[in-house]
């Protein structure tokens, strides 16, 4: 809860905090409300860019991101995928997370209907 996620918060440069790498396209998007999370308990990351074109359908297709896609997030060499999954996890490390399983459910309903709207309004911004 909050006292968690105070404590939390206070892990910057903390050798405890998992090494986290962000891999995603050069925009904003499915990992924007992850960063935040992680910018909001103080909890330092690094962001790499996917290649484009060629090198980004061999590495692709080459097995090194599950499901063929991305977002992936690696933490402490551990690879997790879907922005769902990430996000889930993230607001859990973060202490964000409710405890209550019931305020959980309302958070994830909260989470998959903005991925619904994706759909509806596919704005993108391109850092």
């Amino acid at each position: 809860t909050m006292q968690r996620a105070a404590s939390l918060r206070k892990m910057s440069g903390d050798p405890r905090q998992p090494k986290i790498t962000l891999t995603y396209f050069p925009l904003r998007g499915r990992l924007e409300s992850v960063k935040m999370m992680l910018c909001a308990a103080n909890m330092k990351y690094d962001e790499v860019w996917a290649p484009r074109g060629k090198e980004w359908i061999e590495r692709r297709t080459g097995g090194e991101f599950p499901f063929d896609q991305l977002p992936v997030v690696d933490f402490d060499g551990k690879r997790l995928a879907q922005s769902g999954a990430i996000n889930r996890y993230v607001a859990h490390l973060t202490g964000f997370m409710p405890e209550d399983p019931w305020d959980q459910a309302l958070a994830g309903q909260a989470f998959d209907a903005t991925q619904e709207l994706e759909g509806a309004m596919p704005l993108v911004n391109l850092l």
